[in-house]
Protein backbone atom coordinates (compact mmCIF):
# COMPACT_ATOMS: atom_id res chain seq x y z
CA UNK A 1 0.00 0.00 0.00
CA UNK A 2 0.93 3.64 -0.35
CA UNK A 3 1.62 5.33 3.00
CA UNK A 4 1.33 8.99 3.88
CA UNK A 5 3.51 10.54 6.56
CA UNK A 6 3.01 13.99 8.06
CA UNK A 7 6.45 13.63 9.67
CA UNK A 8 7.99 13.21 6.21
CA UNK A 9 5.99 16.16 4.93
CA UNK A 10 7.20 18.24 7.88
CA UNK A 11 10.83 17.32 7.18
CA UNK A 12 10.36 18.17 3.50
CA UNK A 13 8.77 21.53 4.33
CA UNK A 14 11.51 22.33 6.86
CA UNK A 15 14.24 21.48 4.35
CA UNK A 16 12.67 23.64 1.67
CA UNK A 17 12.27 26.55 4.09
CA UNK A 18 15.92 26.27 5.17
CA UNK A 19 17.06 26.11 1.54
CA UNK A 20 15.01 29.21 0.73
CA UNK A 21 16.59 31.11 3.62
CA UNK A 22 20.06 29.88 2.70
CA UNK A 23 19.72 31.08 -0.90
CA UNK A 24 17.44 34.12 -0.60
CA UNK A 25 20.11 36.80 -0.38
CA UNK A 26 23.82 36.94 0.28
CA UNK A 27 23.08 38.24 3.78
CA UNK A 28 20.59 35.49 4.59
CA UNK A 29 23.02 32.86 3.24
CA UNK A 30 25.75 34.21 5.52
CA UNK A 31 23.36 34.25 8.48
CA UNK A 32 22.41 30.61 7.87
CA UNK A 33 26.06 29.60 7.56
CA UNK A 34 26.88 31.40 10.80
CA UNK A 35 23.89 29.87 12.61
CA UNK A 36 24.69 26.34 11.44
CA UNK A 37 28.37 26.67 12.35
CA UNK A 38 27.71 27.25 16.06
CA UNK A 39 29.41 24.74 18.32
CA UNK A 40 26.30 24.26 20.47
CA UNK A 41 23.96 23.71 17.51
CA UNK A 42 21.23 21.15 18.12
CA UNK A 43 19.02 19.47 15.54
CA UNK A 44 16.01 21.08 17.25
CA UNK A 45 17.43 24.50 16.30
CA UNK A 46 16.62 23.88 12.64
CA UNK A 47 14.44 20.73 12.50
CA UNK A 48 10.97 20.79 14.06
CA UNK A 49 9.64 18.05 16.32
CA UNK A 50 7.51 15.48 14.56
CA UNK A 51 5.74 14.06 17.60
CA UNK A 52 1.95 13.81 17.77
CA UNK A 53 1.46 13.98 14.01
CA UNK A 54 -0.76 11.48 12.20
CA UNK A 55 1.51 8.75 10.82
CA UNK A 56 1.47 5.67 8.62
CA UNK A 57 -1.77 6.57 6.91
CA UNK A 58 -2.79 4.52 3.90
CA UNK A 59 -4.08 6.33 0.83
CA UNK A 60 -7.61 5.16 1.66
CA UNK A 61 -7.36 6.34 5.27
CA UNK A 62 -6.04 9.71 4.09
CA UNK A 63 -8.94 10.12 1.66
CA UNK A 64 -11.47 9.10 4.31
CA UNK A 65 -10.15 11.49 6.97
CA UNK A 66 -8.65 14.42 5.07
CA UNK A 67 -10.59 14.19 1.78
CA UNK A 68 -7.90 16.15 -0.11
CA UNK A 69 -5.23 18.83 0.48
CA UNK A 70 -7.83 21.60 0.31
CA UNK A 71 -10.05 20.21 3.05
CA UNK A 72 -10.13 21.97 6.43
CA UNK A 73 -8.92 18.86 8.29
CA UNK A 74 -5.81 18.67 6.13
CA UNK A 75 -5.28 22.44 6.28
CA UNK A 76 -5.46 22.26 10.08
CA UNK A 77 -2.50 19.85 10.15
CA UNK A 78 -0.68 21.88 7.46
CA UNK A 79 -1.01 24.99 9.65
CA UNK A 80 0.52 23.07 12.55
CA UNK A 81 3.46 22.02 10.37
CA UNK A 82 4.06 25.64 9.37
CA UNK A 83 3.77 26.78 13.02
CA UNK A 84 6.39 24.25 14.10
CA UNK A 85 8.78 25.37 11.38
CA UNK A 86 8.28 29.07 12.09
CA UNK A 87 8.99 28.56 15.81
CA UNK A 88 12.48 27.13 15.21
CA UNK A 89 15.43 29.16 16.57
CA UNK A 90 16.95 29.55 13.10
CA UNK A 91 13.93 31.70 12.08
CA UNK A 92 13.85 33.81 15.25
CA UNK A 93 15.65 36.90 13.99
Amino acid sequence: PIWFSFADLLADRAGVRLAQLATETKSSAQNVQYFLSKANLKESDFMPPHDKLPESITALQFKEKYIDIHHEKYLFVEKELQRRIASLPIYQR
